[in-house]
């Protein structure tokens, strides 16, 4: 989204291919852009995977209310283009937090933006609390102070994302760095089915699997996503009631946002202070490894690729923040951070950014 902003100012026309996984991202991203190019002047056609964008001089280009759909992609990208046409107003101002809390303290310090409260005259009914952008003004992040906190929220980190993406390998991390307990949803999953599978026989198939993939096997996936629930409860009640100061890093399963329930509480938690971050990692590398390497743990009935595609919209609702982890699957499959090509730096300080700014004040 940032290349169409920058082909709407360049010279001659601009088509850009391969995307079409931005329509099913927090918004249809290529409609979308489309649709809001054109408030500005800006002449573009969405393709069947992508984009076509005309050049313009920006001094034939206006400014506009721009509606981000809640999409943190949208709303940096004509943030950047409001350097070159003034008048830009951005809506969803506080979207950009998910991913890069400190995109408007850059947006000045390295892109020389300048930032100013939009006229009142120029706000539409919604957006009474947009910020002007490019002549141009952002929003400013909401400081911690002014939201909901309780005595726990801000000693709580949950992540949620598809199997392999590295959220056990992270989390740990998190919690070393944090000093915090770390508590994997999976493990307290396993250490309470034991009790519910009868004993298979002493040399059976079933005596030398792993309990979660014995248990799938033979209860179904529905049941297990009502142990999953129920494990998830007991963490968030075991530290929520607790008089303790130290913190947890809770590490979700990847399916836990299948079912509404579990998505209910998540967003609870978010409405709470709590940062739930979706953790990300290139979906073909996740295919790798699933479908390689992963063998310990229930099939899919489906290509990694088409399970994620259906979970994406529950991911999104579901978590206040996202990260991507860049880097290979070989070091990653091994538990080694080091292997992420700087991203184990990456990840701490993305996670001590959103901590801080969740904390409430004293």
């Amino acid at each position: 989204m940032g290349i169409a902003v920058l082909a709407a100012v360049a010279k001659g026309t601009t088509r850009i291919t391969g995307i079409a996984n931005q329509r099913v991202k927090e918004c249809n991203r290529i409609a979308v852009m489309v649709e809001q190019l054109s408030k500005l002047g800006v002449v573009s056609r969405e393709l069947d995977d992508g984009i076509e964008v005309e050049g313009s001089d920006p001094s034939t280009l206006h400014g506009a209310h721009i509606e981000c759909y809640n999409d943190h992609r949208i709303s940096m990208s004509f943030a950047v283009l409001g350097c070159k046409v003034p008048g830009i107003i951005i809506t969803d101002k506080e979207c950009t937090q998910k991913t890069y809390p400190e995109f408007w303290d850059d947006f000045v310090s390295i892109l020389g933006g300048t930032l100013k409260v939009a006229d009142e005259d120029t706000q539409t009914p919604s957006a009474s609390s947009e910020r002007k952008l490019g002549g141009m003004t952002p929003p400013v992040p909401v400081p911690a102070s002014e939201g909901t906190h309780k005595k726990d929220r801000h000693h709580m980190l949950v992540i949620i994302g598809m199997r392999g993406a590295g959220k056990t390998t992270q989390g740990r991390a998190a919690a070393h760095h944090l000093g915090y307990d770390f508590v994997d949803v999976d493990e307290i999953i396993e250490s309470r089915l034991g009790s519910l599978l009868p004993q298979a026989d002493s040399g059976s198939q079933g005596a030398s699997l792993p309990l979660i993939k014995r248990f799938v096997e033979e209860k179904g996936w529905e049941a297990f996503r009502v142990q999953e629930l129920e494990a998830f409860q007991h963490i968030l009640s075991r530290y929520n009631n607790t008089s303790s100061s130290k913190g947890v890093v809770i590490s979700c399963g990847g399916g836990i946002i299948q079912t509404e329930p579990a998505r209910l509480l998540l967003k609870d938690l978010i409405n709470k202070g709590t940062p739930v971050v979706h953790l990300q990692r290139n979906i073909e590398d996740i295919s790798a490894f699933l479908l390689g390497k992963d063998k310990d743990r229930p099939a899919f009935s489906e290509h990694p690729r088409d399970i994620y595609a259906t979970r994406l919209p529950w991911y999104i609702e579901s978590s206040s923040h996202d990260h991507v982890m860049q880097g290979g699957h070989q070091m990653a499959d091994e538990g080694k951070m080091e292997g992420w090509n700087g991203a184990g730096k990456e990840w701490l300080g993305f996670v001590d950014k959103i901590l801080k700014q969740r904390a409430p004040s004293n």
